[in-house]
């Protein structure tokens, strides 16, 4: 059995051969229905609408979760101090846009 720490290194570990490029076209299929920012220092997942997603849906997977945190926190555009300011660049990207096939990141990334 591994400690905490073993396991934390071992992601660390994984993450590092990880390409930031293979995150952001990822990000693409799952920025549908809102945006990961980070709000306040957290990384939280944005929906349109003005909405407050509970993101322990995506805290399953460590790795995951990892990769999202890595990512999002590397995209200044993404950090807000506020909801208010997330909502409003959520819905400056993607209200109107919900029914269209994103391109590429919101943030120019791959």
């Amino acid at each position: 059995m591994s400690t905490p720490q073993q396991d934390r290194k071992q992601l660390e570990r994984r993450l590092r051969y990880i390409p930031v490029d293979r995150i952001a076209a990822r990000m693409v299929v799952d920025e549908r229905d809102g945006v990961w920012c980070v709000v306040g220092g957290m990384v939280q997942f944005v929906p349109v609408g003005r909405g407050v997603c509970d993101i322990g849906l995506w805290l399953g997977d460590p790795l995951e979760w990892a990769e999202i945190d890595l990512y999002i926190r590397s995209c200044p555009v993404r950090a807000h101090q506020s909801w208010e300011s997330a909502w409003a660049f959520v819905d400056s990207r993607l209200r109107g846009n919900q029914d269209s096939e994103p391109s590429s990141p919101i943030d120019g990334g791959a």
